[in-house]
């Protein structure tokens, strides 16, 4: 068991000192690292002269294998994510991923202080984007990291109208009604993960959300400001049939007052390049401060009988 332990605190010295030096990850305490990283995990060490030089892990669900970490350098990368790739083949996974539905979330520092709780997939351009292009690797979508200080005055004074059966309020559970439809009707696991504890809960947090004849069609939240003054942001979505409103904007301009009202210094928030929500987010003054692409690879068919 002492050997166990100690061959451990080697891997996550290993991951302590390429994390530093090589990425802008936050850096997991070494209990957290063992459950994220170790534990029920699929991880591969590579080593030369019985020193770490390279480590990969990932965690597989629904005959997914989601990567979350590869260290080393591009030649010791190539070779982790083929052995990796040829363990695979003879389980049950069909595909491999680099992507943000990666149920391993890892923290990082798309500014220096600033923090956002889960890295997208791969850098783009990086050295890891290129071995997995070489890899035959294919990019999904291109994910952009935004951020916004909220310690300065908003200046925030569009007036926004809309017909008078829509209101965009908090969620009150005496006056709103359909709430567990709009949820079903999200289509969207974490979102509806989200909103389902939130309302659960003993003191459920602020929700913002859109109504059109006191039916919820829209949310925005719920409303936290995290311990580092990040202001907590799980998504914005509206119904499709009650678009084109202006609702999503003023969701959206709703939720960063009452952040900035309830201790927010700033919010980050990820999404697609082509999503138009962007042109929402950069209306309301988040810039772009990094990108990054998720790859996805397909196993043959013929390679997983």
């Amino acid at each position: 068991m002492n050997e166990e332990i100690a061959y451990l605190k080697k891997i996550y010295d290993y991951y302590l000192k390429y994390t530093r030096e090589n990425t802008n990850y936050c850096l997991l305490e070494y209990d957290e690292f063992i459950k994220k990283i170790i534990k029920g995990r699929q991880y591969l060490v590579s080593t030369i002269n019985d020193d770490i030089n390279g480590f990969l892990s990932s965690v597989i669900e629904n005959e997914k294998a989601y990567i979350t970490l590869v260290y080393g350098s591009d030649q010791i990368k190539e070779k982790l994510l083929t052995l990796f790739e040829d363990k695979a083949k003879l389980s049950s996974v069909k595909e491999l991923w680099f992507h943000f539905f990666n149920p391993v979330q890892l923290e990082f520092n798309p500014l220096p202080l600033i923090r956002h709780p889960n890295a997208q997939g791969v850098n783009l351009n990086s050295s890891l984007h290129q071995v997995l292009l070489k890899l035959d690797y294919q990019e999904n979508s291109i994910q952009d990291t935004y951020y916004r200080n909220l310690v300065n005055k908003l200046n925030f004074n569009e007036k926004i109208i809309y017909d008078k059966d829509y209101n965009v309020c908090f969620y009150d559970d005496l006056k709103h009604h359909k709430f567990s439809d709009f949820i079903e009707s999200l289509n969207h696991k974490y979102w509806s993960k989200t909103l389902t504890e939130n309302q659960l809960s003993d003191k459920p947090l602020p929700l913002l959300i859109a109504t059109y004849k006191n039916d919820v069609v829209g949310f925005a939240g719920p409303l936290k400001v995290e311990s580092d003054g990040r202001g907590y942001f799980s998504g914005i979505m509206v119904q499709e049939k009650h678009r084109k409103h202006h609702l999503g904007s003023y969701l959206f301009q709703n939720l960063v007052v009452e952040l900035k009202k309830i201790g927010s210094t700033y919010m980050t928030l990820f999404t697609g390049r082509n999503n138009p929500a962007k042109y929402i987010y950069q209306k309301y003054g988040f810039q772009v401060v990094s990108s990054f692409v998720t790859m996805k690879k397909t196993l043959k068919e013929e390679n997983n009988l």
